[in-house]
């Protein structure tokens, strides 16, 4: 990653980039209405499932969006030669994802083969950084700073893709649920950026915005075009790529909270990666009003849409901006771990500083948290992923870096705290809808805790000894 006086980024540079977005957006958006009608006069359309209608709407709706991101591409390539080689290569697998979308929409492969195929979509990054082509950094954490993991990091930057890409993918659906969620994302990670002075960051997040607002236009309720899996993939890519490049690996985790906590409902529920047209089961309801609810079955998969109409039932667009609404929760936190990574190790701000940029940051995010009401329980959760992130950071700072087999330690502390942390979301998810299937399921914090640490203990016993 190069900081921006190492490339040089002055005001000039500045306002070339921006203009280059402003001409992205409207390219895109003048590329927008006549893809639509060519995949309609193609047959490249889908129906629109939640409308009583079922409307027939442009499928494939990535495909603009990856032109659109070309020229901006090209401008970066010319403007800085410093990282001519990182933009090549951001360009190659964005285009190259989109591309295994394209394949998919049009010939369906398994989730298995596309997984495969996204895994070998990363590995011309680890290629190019062993190479020497591209220079891909060891992740910055708070209060570890710098990783050394100049060996494992790059053979762990393909499967990075491939579950960005998945993740993405999996947060579709709903009119502007995955392209507005993945915009907020973009936002927040070039305010990230900006923060960390992260030139590979903030200039990939101005390539992708422009044909991504565009985008966003034309998918936004009532959708005149979904993505189809070539832009979900293409987006999911993209983001790998700008956190991976810019060093933004914890800003990208915090900001596709929403997609993680979907990600892993899903496949804890399914019991695997399916794509949507194979799972049988199904996960909301929709009543005749266009009013979505969540569905009461036990046997009904998790899915966040379910678990957000637990509260009440919803319009599209309402459930949307309450996806919309947790994007923007992720992004604050982003922001509060980037602020927290400048406190310890680099000391630019006291601890005094600190606090209360992050106290105002929270203000922030109060009046979201009020207005939804339905994501609240959610947000706690996501709250508490980041305490015990911190927590977590704080233990083996002390007491774990200069243990012989501490790389062992953290990923049996990383994993166990993460799988408890989980299980307690999906208890909550059942508890909620406990609440609309009549079902008796109380549920009282202190208790509740103790219990599930018993049934993982007991579990984990069961297994060692079977």
């Amino acid at each position: 990653m190069y900081h921006f006086n190492e490339i040089g980024l002055d005001y000039i540079d500045v306002i070339i980039l921006v203009i280059t977005v402003i001409c992205s957006f409207l390219f895109t958006n003048w590329l927008y209405p006549k893809y639509i009608a060519f995949a309609k006069k193609k047959g490249w359309v889908g129906n629109d499932i939640h409308k009583h209608d079922r409307p027939e709407v442009a499928e494939s709706g990535g495909i603009p969006f990856l032109i659109g991101i070309i020229p901006s591409c090209v401008v970066v390539i010319l403007l800085f030669p410093n990282i001519r080689n990182e933009a090549i290569c951001f360009l190659f697998t964005v285009v190259f994802s989109g591309l295994i979308g394209y394949i998919d929409d049009r010939w369906v492969l398994s989730s298995t083969k596309k997984i495969l195929i996204m895994i070998i979509t990363g590995i011309p990054i680890f290629v190019l950084n062993w190479f020497d082509f591209i220079e891909i950094d060891s992740p910055m954490l708070p209060i570890l700073g710098q990783l050394r993991l100049t060996i494992i990091y790059p053979f762990v930057i393909p499967l990075i893709i491939a579950i960005l890409t998945n993740l993405v993918n999996m947060l579709e659906g709903y009119n502007g649920e995955g392209s507005g969620s993945a915009l907020i994302a973009i936002i927040f990670l070039l305010i990230c950026s900006i923060i960390y002075k992260s030139s590979e960051g903030l200039i990939f997040c101005l390539v992708i915005l422009g044909a991504l607002v565009a985008f966003v236009k034309f998918n936004i309720f009532p959708a005149k075009v979904f993505p189809g899996d070539v832009g979900t993939l293409a987006l999911g890519a993209a983001i790998g790529c700008v956190a991976v490049f810019g060093s933004l690996e914890v800003a990208m985790f915090c900001c596709i909270l929403v997609h993680l906590f979907n990600g892993f409902y899903v496949i804890a529920s399914i019991k695997g990666l399916k794509e949507r047209r194979d799972i049988e089961t199904t996960d909301i309801i929709m009543r005749d009003d266009d009013v979505i609810e969540a569905s009461k079955g036990r046997e009904d998969h998790l899915t966040l849409p379910r678990l957000i109409l637990a509260d009440k039932p919803l319009t599209e667009p309402q459930l949307v901006h309450n996806f919309w609404a947790l994007a923007y929760i992720g992004g604050i936190i982003a922001i509060i771990g980037e602020v927290i990574k400048f406190y310890n190790p680099l000391k630019v701000l006291d601890f005094t500083s600190t606090l209360v940029i992050c106290l105002v940051l929270i203000g922030l995010a109060l009046p979201v948290v009020i207005k939804f009401k339905a994501i609240r329980g959610i947000v706690y959760f996501m709250i508490a992923l980041l305490l015990i992130g911190v927590l977590f950071l704080l233990i083996i700072d002390s007491f774990v870096v200069d243990h012989p087999l501490n790389w062992l330690i953290t990923f049996v502390l990383a994993g166990g705290g993460f799988f408890y942390w989980y299980y307690l979301t999906v208890k909550y998810f059942w508890y909620k809808i406990s609440k609309i299937s009549g079902e008796k399921y109380e549920i009282k914090l202190i208790p509740f805790a103790i219990q599930t640490v018993k049934d993982i203990l007991a579990k984990f016993l069961k297994i060692a000894f079977s």
